[in-house]
């Protein structure tokens, strides 16, 4: 038998902190939308220099989508871990008290 525990109080509240990254992560996300705040490519003129401003914006656009849906990802992870761990800490000690209530009729 293993000496480690869990801390369930821990687990809830780091479980709330990743799910308040991941609501903020989520308003971030909406305003990237094409259409949104930070989805609508600026104006960058008619100037030789603006096809390269207007590439170099679309794949920075690109890129910070990518990486926001890569931690969007990672934080479900994390919270789905979170809530696994939580579940069996629940299930074990369940199954210890059944083996310590045979153990000691």
């Amino acid at each position: 038998m293993s000496d480690r525990s869990v801390d369930p109080e821990a687990l809830a509240v780091f479980r709330e902190i990743a799910q308040g990254r991941l609501d903020y992560l989520e308003t971030l996300i909406d305003q990237l939308r094409n259409g949104n705040d930070l989805g609508v490519e600026p104006g960058f003129g008619l100037l030789d220099s603006a096809l390269t401003a207007r590439e170099a914006y679309r794949e920075f656009h690109r890129q910070t989508w990518t990486n926001l849906q890569d931690l969007r990802a990672d934080l479900n992870g994390i919270i789905a871990t979170l809530d696994g761990v939580a579940e069996r800490a629940v299930e074990d000690d369940e199954t210890s008290a059944v083996h310590l209530s045979r153990g000691g009729s």
